[in-house]
Protein backbone atom coordinates (compact mmCIF):
# COMPACT_ATOMS: atom_id res chain seq x y z
CA UNK A 1 0.00 0.00 0.00
CA UNK A 2 2.97 2.31 0.97
CA UNK A 3 4.41 1.46 -2.57
CA UNK A 4 1.42 2.47 -4.87
CA UNK A 5 0.60 5.28 -2.89
CA UNK A 6 4.43 6.85 -3.24
CA UNK A 7 4.28 6.08 -6.86
CA UNK A 8 0.67 8.26 -7.05
CA UNK A 9 2.74 10.49 -5.20
CA UNK A 10 5.32 10.72 -7.73
CA UNK A 11 3.05 10.49 -10.91
CA UNK A 12 1.69 13.76 -9.45
CA UNK A 13 5.30 15.56 -8.20
CA UNK A 14 5.92 14.61 -12.19
CA UNK A 15 2.74 16.28 -13.49
CA UNK A 16 3.51 19.17 -11.79
CA UNK A 17 7.06 19.25 -13.01
CA UNK A 18 5.52 19.79 -16.34
CA UNK A 19 2.78 22.01 -16.43
CA UNK A 20 5.37 24.48 -14.06
CA UNK A 21 7.43 23.90 -16.99
CA UNK A 22 5.53 24.10 -20.19
CA UNK A 23 3.43 26.96 -18.06
CA UNK A 24 6.80 28.97 -17.82
CA UNK A 25 7.70 28.21 -21.79
CA UNK A 26 4.37 30.38 -22.74
CA UNK A 27 4.47 33.18 -19.89
CA UNK A 28 8.90 34.06 -20.50
CA UNK A 29 7.16 35.73 -23.68
CA UNK A 30 5.07 38.30 -21.63
CA UNK A 31 6.89 41.40 -20.63
CA UNK A 32 5.52 43.68 -17.51
CA UNK A 33 6.63 47.46 -17.54
CA UNK A 34 6.49 50.45 -15.61
CA UNK A 35 6.08 53.93 -15.83
CA UNK A 36 8.53 56.52 -13.89
CA UNK A 37 6.69 58.73 -12.42
CA UNK A 38 8.49 61.28 -10.85
CA UNK A 39 11.55 63.65 -11.90
CA UNK A 40 14.81 62.99 -11.90
CA UNK A 41 14.52 59.57 -10.20
CA UNK A 42 17.73 57.55 -9.40
CA UNK A 43 18.51 54.31 -11.58
CA UNK A 44 20.79 52.33 -8.90
CA UNK A 45 23.05 49.59 -9.15
CA UNK A 46 21.70 47.86 -5.77
CA UNK A 47 18.45 47.90 -3.88
CA UNK A 48 20.06 50.89 -1.63
CA UNK A 49 20.48 54.55 -1.17
CA UNK A 50 24.74 55.10 -1.79
CA UNK A 51 24.77 52.66 -4.40
CA UNK A 52 25.81 53.16 -7.83
CA UNK A 53 23.96 55.26 -10.12
CA UNK A 54 23.48 54.10 -13.36
CA UNK A 55 21.32 56.66 -15.03
CA UNK A 56 19.12 59.45 -14.04
CA UNK A 57 15.21 58.60 -15.43
CA UNK A 58 12.91 60.98 -16.06
CA UNK A 59 9.00 61.49 -15.35
CA UNK A 60 7.17 59.22 -17.86
CA UNK A 61 9.87 57.13 -18.92
CA UNK A 62 9.10 53.30 -19.70
CA UNK A 63 11.12 50.30 -17.88
CA UNK A 64 11.00 46.80 -17.81
CA UNK A 65 9.84 45.50 -14.77
CA UNK A 66 12.17 42.29 -13.89
CA UNK A 67 10.75 41.52 -10.73
CA UNK A 68 7.06 43.47 -9.32
CA UNK A 69 8.26 41.97 -5.79
CA UNK A 70 9.62 44.81 -3.72
CA UNK A 71 13.01 44.04 -1.45
CA UNK A 72 13.90 46.21 1.48
CA UNK A 73 16.88 48.35 1.03
CA UNK A 74 18.22 51.86 3.03
CA UNK A 75 16.41 54.85 1.58
CA UNK A 76 13.12 53.63 0.34
CA UNK A 77 10.45 52.64 2.96
CA UNK A 78 8.11 51.41 -0.11
CA UNK A 79 11.17 48.71 -1.24
CA UNK A 80 13.25 48.76 -4.69
CA UNK A 81 11.92 47.30 -7.42
CA UNK A 82 14.06 45.20 -9.83
CA UNK A 83 13.91 46.71 -13.60
CA UNK A 84 15.67 46.89 -16.75
CA UNK A 85 16.72 49.65 -18.83
CA UNK A 86 18.59 50.42 -21.81
CA UNK A 87 19.67 46.73 -21.26
CA UNK A 88 20.95 47.68 -18.11
CA UNK A 89 20.02 46.00 -14.58
CA UNK A 90 19.28 47.92 -11.51
CA UNK A 91 16.91 49.02 -8.83
CA UNK A 92 14.56 52.06 -8.32
CA UNK A 93 12.30 53.18 -5.34
CA UNK A 94 9.08 51.55 -5.63
CA UNK A 95 7.34 55.10 -4.50
CA UNK A 96 8.38 56.50 -7.88
CA UNK A 97 7.74 53.35 -10.09
CA UNK A 98 3.76 52.76 -11.90
CA UNK A 99 3.73 48.97 -12.89
CA UNK A 100 1.25 48.93 -15.80
CA UNK A 101 -1.82 46.73 -15.11
CA UNK A 102 -0.83 45.35 -12.00
CA UNK A 103 -2.07 45.57 -8.49
CA UNK A 104 -0.87 45.15 -5.00
CA UNK A 105 -1.52 41.64 -5.43
CA UNK A 106 1.26 41.32 -8.67
CA UNK A 107 -1.35 40.55 -10.84
CA UNK A 108 -1.34 39.71 -13.61
CA UNK A 109 -0.20 36.35 -12.66
CA UNK A 110 1.92 35.77 -15.77
CA UNK A 111 4.30 34.01 -14.03
CA UNK A 112 4.98 30.95 -11.27
CA UNK A 113 6.36 33.23 -9.15
CA UNK A 114 4.46 36.16 -9.24
CA UNK A 115 1.46 33.94 -8.88
CA UNK A 116 3.60 32.18 -5.82
CA UNK A 117 4.23 35.87 -4.48
CA UNK A 118 0.70 36.97 -5.34
CA UNK A 119 -1.12 34.48 -3.75
CA UNK A 120 0.87 34.58 -0.38
CA UNK A 121 0.46 38.74 -0.16
CA UNK A 122 -3.70 37.75 -1.00
CA UNK A 123 -3.56 35.09 2.14
CA UNK A 124 -1.92 36.86 4.29
CA UNK A 125 -4.12 40.54 4.15
CA UNK A 126 -7.21 38.47 3.57
CA UNK A 127 -7.11 35.70 5.41
CA UNK A 128 -3.85 35.40 8.37
CA UNK A 129 -4.33 39.49 9.38
CA UNK A 130 -7.83 38.38 9.72
CA UNK A 131 -7.15 36.22 12.33
CA UNK A 132 -7.55 33.14 10.80
CA UNK A 133 -5.52 30.11 11.30
CA UNK A 134 -4.41 28.25 7.66
CA UNK A 135 -4.45 24.51 9.55
CA UNK A 136 -7.20 23.22 12.33
CA UNK A 137 -9.16 26.51 12.92
CA UNK A 138 -10.23 26.84 8.64
CA UNK A 139 -12.39 24.16 9.33
CA UNK A 140 -14.10 25.09 12.73
CA UNK A 141 -13.46 28.18 15.24
CA UNK A 142 -12.57 27.36 18.57
CA UNK A 143 -10.52 30.55 19.16
CA UNK A 144 -11.96 32.88 21.50
CA UNK A 145 -9.08 35.29 20.40
CA UNK A 146 -10.18 35.08 16.49
CA UNK A 147 -11.85 37.73 14.91
CA UNK A 148 -14.18 35.57 14.02
CA UNK A 149 -17.15 34.02 16.38
CA UNK A 150 -16.60 30.51 18.00
CA UNK A 151 -18.54 27.96 16.30
CA UNK A 152 -18.74 29.14 12.99
CA UNK A 153 -16.96 27.85 9.87
CA UNK A 154 -13.97 29.84 8.57
CA UNK A 155 -12.98 27.96 5.57
CA UNK A 156 -13.81 23.90 4.89
CA UNK A 157 -16.66 22.49 6.65
CA UNK A 158 -15.42 18.75 6.35
CA UNK A 159 -16.16 17.02 9.34
CA UNK A 160 -13.68 14.77 9.06
CA UNK A 161 -10.73 16.28 6.83
CA UNK A 162 -8.80 16.61 9.69
CA UNK A 163 -7.94 13.39 10.57
CA UNK A 164 -7.34 12.48 6.81
CA UNK A 165 -5.20 15.45 5.93
CA UNK A 166 -2.97 14.60 9.34
CA UNK A 167 -2.44 11.00 7.61
CA UNK A 168 -1.06 12.43 4.46
CA UNK A 169 1.04 15.22 6.12
CA UNK A 170 2.24 12.85 8.01
CA UNK A 171 3.05 10.32 5.50
CA UNK A 172 4.48 13.02 3.34
CA UNK A 173 6.72 14.08 6.49
CA UNK A 174 8.23 10.76 6.86
CA UNK A 175 8.42 9.41 3.76
CA UNK A 176 10.53 12.58 2.90
CA UNK A 177 12.75 12.27 5.84
CA UNK A 178 11.43 15.52 7.41
CA UNK A 179 10.02 13.91 11.14
CA UNK A 180 13.13 15.12 12.87
CA UNK A 181 12.27 19.21 11.95
CA UNK A 182 11.05 21.04 15.03
CA UNK A 183 7.39 20.83 13.72
CA UNK A 184 5.17 23.01 15.92
CA UNK A 185 1.18 21.99 16.93
CA UNK A 186 -1.63 23.99 18.53
CA UNK A 187 -3.94 21.68 20.49
CA UNK A 188 -7.24 22.92 21.67
CA UNK A 189 -8.16 21.88 25.26
CA UNK A 190 -11.40 22.01 26.12
CA UNK A 191 -13.76 21.92 29.40
CA UNK A 192 -15.38 18.18 29.89
CA UNK A 193 -13.16 16.57 27.42
CA UNK A 194 -13.71 12.87 27.55
CA UNK A 195 -10.54 10.78 28.00
CA UNK A 196 -11.66 7.89 25.51
CA UNK A 197 -13.71 7.96 22.21
CA UNK A 198 -15.74 5.28 21.37
CA UNK A 199 -14.29 5.45 17.80
CA UNK A 200 -12.26 1.96 16.97
CA UNK A 201 -10.06 4.31 14.08
CA UNK A 202 -9.24 6.92 16.56
CA UNK A 203 -8.87 4.54 19.94
CA UNK A 204 -6.84 1.95 18.24
CA UNK A 205 -2.71 2.52 18.53
CA UNK A 206 -2.77 6.02 20.39
CA UNK A 207 0.05 5.54 22.73
CA UNK A 208 0.18 6.63 26.41
CA UNK A 209 3.23 7.64 28.78
CA UNK A 210 2.06 7.72 32.39
CA UNK A 211 5.81 7.94 33.67
CA UNK A 212 7.93 11.26 33.45
CA UNK A 213 11.00 10.68 31.34
CA UNK A 214 11.62 14.39 30.62
CA UNK A 215 11.86 17.16 33.02
CA UNK A 216 12.07 19.62 30.77
CA UNK A 217 9.69 18.70 28.15
CA UNK A 218 7.64 18.13 31.36
CA UNK A 219 7.82 21.37 32.53
CA UNK A 220 6.84 23.31 29.18
CA UNK A 221 3.32 21.41 28.98
CA UNK A 222 2.56 22.62 32.88
CA UNK A 223 3.70 26.13 32.18
CA UNK A 224 0.79 25.82 29.12
CA UNK A 225 -1.74 24.22 31.11
CA UNK A 226 -2.26 20.91 29.60
CA UNK A 227 -4.47 18.82 31.58
CA UNK A 228 -2.85 15.34 32.53
CA UNK A 229 -5.55 13.60 30.11
CA UNK A 230 -3.78 15.39 27.68
CA UNK A 231 -0.04 15.32 28.94
CA UNK A 232 -0.06 11.01 28.58
CA UNK A 233 -0.44 11.37 25.06
CA UNK A 234 1.72 14.36 24.43
CA UNK A 235 4.75 12.35 26.20
CA UNK A 236 4.06 9.80 23.86
CA UNK A 237 4.48 11.77 21.06
CA UNK A 238 7.26 13.72 22.35
CA UNK A 239 9.50 10.11 23.08
CA UNK A 240 9.07 9.52 19.53
CA UNK A 241 9.76 13.01 18.19
CA UNK A 242 11.76 15.04 20.64
CA UNK A 243 11.96 17.90 18.34
CA UNK A 244 8.04 18.80 18.09
CA UNK A 245 6.65 21.51 20.14
CA UNK A 246 3.09 21.37 21.47
CA UNK A 247 1.50 25.01 21.91
CA UNK A 248 -2.11 24.69 24.15
CA UNK A 249 -4.70 26.75 22.67
CA UNK A 250 -6.61 27.09 25.90
CA UNK A 251 -10.01 27.20 24.02
CA UNK A 252 -12.52 27.38 27.54
CA UNK A 253 -15.04 26.09 25.42
CA UNK A 254 -17.08 22.72 26.41
CA UNK A 255 -16.68 19.73 23.87
CA UNK A 256 -19.60 18.18 24.23
CA UNK A 257 -21.23 22.10 23.22
CA UNK A 258 -18.64 22.07 20.36
CA UNK A 259 -19.33 19.11 18.90
CA UNK A 260 -22.74 19.91 18.97
CA UNK A 261 -22.14 23.34 16.83
CA UNK A 262 -19.38 21.42 14.88
CA UNK A 263 -22.27 19.18 13.21
CA UNK A 264 -24.83 22.05 11.98
CA UNK A 265 -21.83 23.79 9.86
CA UNK A 266 -20.17 20.45 8.90
CA UNK A 267 -21.31 19.61 5.11
CA UNK A 268 -21.31 16.18 5.81
CA UNK A 269 -23.61 14.34 8.25
CA UNK A 270 -22.63 12.66 11.61
CA UNK A 271 -21.54 9.62 11.34
CA UNK A 272 -19.39 7.14 13.17
CA UNK A 273 -16.22 9.55 12.81
CA UNK A 274 -17.68 11.89 15.63
CA UNK A 275 -19.20 11.97 18.83
CA UNK A 276 -23.01 11.68 18.82
CA UNK A 277 -23.74 12.34 22.70
CA UNK A 278 -21.12 12.14 26.09
CA UNK A 279 -20.00 8.44 26.60
CA UNK A 280 -22.09 8.23 29.98
CA UNK A 281 -25.41 8.16 28.24
CA UNK A 282 -24.73 5.61 25.58
CA UNK A 283 -23.52 2.73 27.84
Amino acid sequence: MMEKRQIQYSKILLFIFFCFFSFQAFVFADTTYGIINGTEVNFRSEARVGSNVIAILDNGTTVTVKNAYAVKGAGCDAGWINITYNNRDGYVCKSYLSIAGQDVYLRPWTTPKKAILGGAIFTARGYISAGQNTSYLKKFNVNPNSKYGVYTNQYMANLAAPSSEASISYNSYKNNGLLDLPLVFEIPIYDSMPYETKHPTISSGVKEQWTVTDEAFEKLLDDQGFPETYKVKLRAVHTDHPNWVFKALHTKLDFWTSVYWEKKVSSISACSACYETPLDQTE
